[in-house]
């Protein structure tokens, strides 16, 4: 997440702490990120409409993740990892600004692309579950989510291509974002383009179907996976995706509006420097660490990717087939090399819903 730069009488400072968040979660979103792609191409059953629209969510979280990674070395090989103390007015130009600048890119345009691809499976889940409307699975609603999560993004990014560069002011971590050596009034609108606007609104129309859709199911006391037959039981763990979003990503919206719209002596203050300072550090492990919460969500706390990973480690060729719930478990510690699925998640592979 990029923030604005505060009123030029400010200066902030990034110490070793937000260097070892900022690299210790892209490196755990990476590999959870890898994590994901592998339950989807070698766990049949994994194989439905909603987990790849999952897949286009971590794309856009892997680069979130490899980007900040690169921002985060960068800044260690230019400054160091001791504490620094910047003037949020100051743009000083460097022999790594490329780098800068294409990391921005890639991380402004990834995190929107990350907003709306959350924001979809939820749009995806509420019509199927809601509405019981299979057109969000259309080649017409393909074509659109991938103009709109893709190309719009991109759209946005080559927009505001002069104005991406180096800003570690109050709100930011370790990586580039908008430069900060603008007008406060320009960045101010910049981010509301770029990162904001966006992140808003997919806080609150994601919250509010995925939300929607566990009422309905409670007043129906249907479990998830009874509604439609392309959706699993533990699909249930999408109507959650929200509440990840919102304990990574909400740290930053919060330094967003501190800094942009505090008064500056207010900010100075002592008490407020910390709060903002633990506020930095929360953002610094949360800004990339939505792919590797994700993998323990859908992968983890999914018992079909983990008996399946199981099979996969024990080298099973044995044929595929249904297994009740109660004796999954029991069955594999008997005999590991049986692969086998839920009864109620078998054959998703083989529907309408790929």
């Amino acid at each position: 997440m990029i923030t604005a730069a505060p009123p030029t009488n400010q200066t902030s400072d990034i110490a070793l702490p937000n260097i070892i968040l900022t690299g210790g979660s892209s490196a755990l979103s990476i590999v959870g990120a890898l994590f994901i792609f592998c339950s989807y191409s070698f766990i049949p059953p994994e194989k439905n409409f909603t987990r790849k629209l999952l897949m286009y969510l971590t794309v856009a979280d892997f680069v979130t993740a490899f980007g900040n990674m690169v921002g985060m070395v960068r800044y260690v090989t230019l400054y160091g990892t001791g504490p620094r103390v910047q003037n949020c007015s100051g743009h000083v130009k460097t022999e790594e600004e490329w780098l800068c600048k294409t990391q921005s890119i890639l991380t402004t345009a990834s995190n929107m692309s990350s907003f709306l691809w959350t924001l979809v499976i939820a749009v995806h889940l509420w019509a199927s579950v809601v509405l019981q409307s299979d057109k969000t699975k259309s080649r017409l609603a393909r074509f659109i989510y991938h103009v709109l999560c893709w190309a719009v993004p991109g759209a946005v990014v080559a927009s505001i291509f002069g104005s991406l560069g180096e800003d570690y002011c109050f709100g930011t971590g370790v990586w580039c974002g908008i430069r900060s050596d603008l007008p406060h009034h320009e960045v101010e609108m910049l981010m509301y383009i770029a990162d904001i606007a966006w992140q808003l609104f997919s806080y609150i129309a994601s919250c509010f179907l995925l939300v929607f859709i566990i009422f309905y199911l409670r007043m129906k006391r249907l479990n998830i996976g009874e509604v439609r037959p392309f959706l699993r039981g533990e699909d249930r763990n999408y109507l959650y995706i929200w509440f990840v979003l919102y304990s990574l990503k909400l740290w930053g919206i919060i330094r967003f509006f501190l800094t942009t719209y505090m008064p500056a002596d207010k900010l100075n203050t002592r008490h407020m420097k910390t709060f903002l300072k633990v506020l930095l550090y929360l953002q610094s492990y949360g800004a990339s660490g939505q792919a590797f919460w994700n993998c323990v969500v859908f992968c983890l706390l999914d018992r079909t990717v983990r008996i399946g990973f199981k099979n996969k480690l024990f080298g099973c060729k044995a044929e595929t087939r249904p297994l009740l719930h109660e004796d999954s478990d029991k069955l594999f510690c008997c005999n590991p090399c049986i692969q086998t699925y839920p009864d109620d998640q078998y054959n998703v592979s083989r529907d309408s819903d790929r």
